[in-house]
């Protein structure tokens, strides 16, 4: 059975309403990454220490909602769920978006490359819950605001996504998402793609500034 991007994103809205969260309207695509704010996320990352144990509970919580979300993502209609199937493979799964919402709107699957395949080990997430986050991020992020994997696509689909969290979880995902891609978009390229790490980013870079796009 397909699925369009609207039915998509009312049921996001829905899965918000239910935990007292608000989704903007915005037009996502209209979203601009800023290469400054994005170079100073990039050396607060690369300066942190692996592990920073200020970052646990913010962690703890972001591991309980990637459960919540990626059980709400896969479990069947009958039983409360979208019924979408996620297909963990070794190779890049995306060129672009349009394959990505192709797939998943008309065959209701989604594939996702291997963390365990880079052999870099997170600190406290485990590979699976690396996958099913990645997954999550891919559907709530760039496919429901059918934004690329650039720049400015990115961090779009980490404000869009952003939303489906709670406040606690939400310091550990933008720390998780926005921090480490900004660190490999904008990081010296001598450091290479930067290590995962168990982090706190200032609230500054972890709060989306959605009064900017309203």
């Amino acid at each position: 059975m397909s699925l369009s991007l609207a039915e998509l994103h009312e049921a996001s809205v829905q899965y918000c309403f239910e935990r007292a969260l608000l989704v903007p309207l915005i037009d996502w695509r209209a979203v601009r990454a800023d290469p400054t704010v994005g170079q100073r996320i990039a050396r607060c990352y690369l300066a942190a220490p692996v592990v920073d144990q200020r970052a646990l509970p913010a962690y703890r919580a972001l591991r309980q909602e990637i459960k919540a979300q990626f059980a709400w993502l896969t479990d069947p209609p009958e039983r409360g769920g979208l019924g979408i199937r996620v297909i963990v493979q070794v190779e890049e799964a995306y060129g672009d978006v349009e394959d990505l919402v192709a797939e998943l709107c008309k065959a209701r699957q989604v594939r996702v490359f291997d963390s365990a395949a880079t052999g870099d080990e997170h600190p406290f997430l485990t590979q699976g819950e690396l996958n099913r986050l990645q997954v999550l991020h891919d559907v709530f992020g760039h496919a429901v605001a059918v934004v690329g994997f650039d720049t400015h696509g990115s961090e779009a689909a980490w404000m869009r996504h952003s939303v489906m969290f709670g406040a606690l979880a939400r310091q550990a995902m933008g720390s998780e998402i926005r921090g480490r891609q900004c660190a490999l978009f904008y990081g010296h390229p001598a450091h290479g793609v930067p290590k995962a790490k168990m982090m706190s980013l200032p609230e500054r870079y972890t709060e989306p500034r959605f009064e900017l796009w309203v």
